[in-house]
């Protein structure tokens, strides 16, 4: 009986630490709930608070609104929004996996770190008072100060500068801890090869613009369309003058062109044909001595290269194209990149090694030089072997880090609340 009562006695008090229990629990995950309305996300160690991510949104507007360009207007708003969370949470969970795995800051880098902040916190101090303070504050002792007051103000003090080069350090730990046994295999080199070359195929067979313009921009190509040829030029080039004389020409034989096939406006006779022919005639006449002006060091170049003089030497010399390179420039009959005239120009010189002749262009005048044929279709891989290896590498490095920091996140029950964003 004594027993029995003993338990009858302490069923309510456990029961009431149940209730209490519940109800301490169901608080907690009240107030976590209104803790997580201000994060943008969150994962088991760490989280990355809404007003941090909506300060670094603002230095990315007022950074694009720098150049005139609105986030708002643009509809980049959300996108841009995604990327800053992104970049937050990924280095949040990277310096949590430093921690974890036991990557730290050495004594040595630490005091390299400390010196390089020192010397980059003073020295924008002294700029900010040069250019922004020393007026106002004569005594420099106190204009210095007041500009390192703005700076720690504006987050850019010492402590921002030492954490950034910790951050940095820690950040190229982890990857290097992550990559470090990465290497290609023949499979790789070839799996890069052969998607270089469909890759190129479908962008370049129907759009020479794409093409052209990816050779000129120093894009490694492994497929060619057909019809292509490399070609250098020596261009003996316009002076000021006779660019706006060209200019000024060019517009004026336009507008009689125009004259000569629209309607008259209403009230307004029409001139003859014969009259406005007359007009473009003459144009074309001034336009005929404008070019003469450059031909004579035209044609004693054309006779120097006649003579047995090396083309490159003569380019060296004589050229005025500062965008000419070693490779020369792609041209196909169907050209899109090109004045006109220089692409017929180009396609004119029957055989490989052979000169144009003059050619008048926009520019002033051309003579071209066929220098070889670019073998259409595939590019072969022992020729591009040593830039594909290495793109090859970069591909392999880049999906190893991203998908063990995707796996990372993954397991540290990663969540995102772009809703508070």
């Amino acid at each position: 009986i004594a027993v029995s009562g003993m338990a009858m006695a302490e069923d309510p008090k456990d029961q009431r630490i149940a209730e209490l229990e519940q109800q301490v629990a169901e608080l907690t995950a009240q107030v976590r709930e209104y803790q997580r309305k201000e994060l943008v996300a969150e994962f088991d160690g760490g989280e990355v608070r809404a007003e941090d991510a909506q300060q670094q949104y603002a230095a990315y507007e007022q950074m694009y609104a720098q150049y005139g360009f609105s986030l708002k207007d643009s509809g980049m708003e959300d996108l841009v929004r995604q990327q800053v969370v992104t970049d937050m949470v990924d280095e949040k969970v990277v310096l949590f996996m430093a921690d974890r795995l036991g990557i730290a800051v050495t004594d040595e880098a630490r005091a390299q770190f400390e010196t390089e902040a020192s010397e980059a916190y003073e020295g924008t101090v002294r700029m900010y008072y040069d250019q922004y303070f020393k007026q106002n504050y004569p005594v420099e002792a106190e204009g210095l100060a007041k500009a390192a007051e703005y700076l720690n103000g504006m987050g850019y003090g010492y402590d921002a500068l030492l954490d950034s080069h910790i951050k940095s350090y820690l950040r190229e730990e982890v990857y290097k801890h992550v990559t470090g046994d990465v290497a290609v295999t023949e499979e790789d080199i070839q799996a890069s090869y052969d998607e270089l070359v469909k890759g190129g195929e479908e962008s370049y067979k129907a759009n020479p613009s794409a093409y052209e313009n990816a050779r000129m921009d120093g894009t490694l190509i492994a497929w060619n369309p057909e019809g292509y040829r490399a070609v250098k030029h020596i261009l003996f080039k316009f002076d000021e003058d006779q660019t706006a004389r060209y200019g000024d020409l060019v517009e004026k034989k336009s507008a009689f062109e125009t004259e000569k096939t629209a309607e008259p406006e209403e009230g307004a006779e029409k001139r003859e044909d014969a009259a406005i022919d007359a007009d473009i005639a003459a144009i074309e006449g001034q336009l005929d001595a404008l070019y003469q002006e450059l031909m004579p060091e035209v044609e004693a170049a054309k006779a120097r290269f006649n003579d047995g003089e090396d083309i490159n030497a003569l380019i060296a010399e004589l050229n005025e194209d500062p965008g000419l390179t070693d490779s020369g420039y792609p041209v196909a009959a169907n050209s899109a990149l090109w004045d006109p005239a220089f692409t017929a120009g180009a396609m004119s010189i029957p055989g490989i090694g052979g000169i144009s002749e003059p050619v008048r262009g926009i520019y002033g005048v051309h003579l071209i030089y066929y220098m070889a044929d670019i073998p259409a279709g595939a590019v072969p891989l022992e020729e591009l072997r040593a830039e594909i290896e290495a793109t090859a590498l970069d591909d392999k490095l880049e999906k190893t880090y991203s998908g063990q920091l995707d796996a990372w996140k993954q397991e540290l029950n990663l969540k995102i609340y772009l809703e508070n964003f």
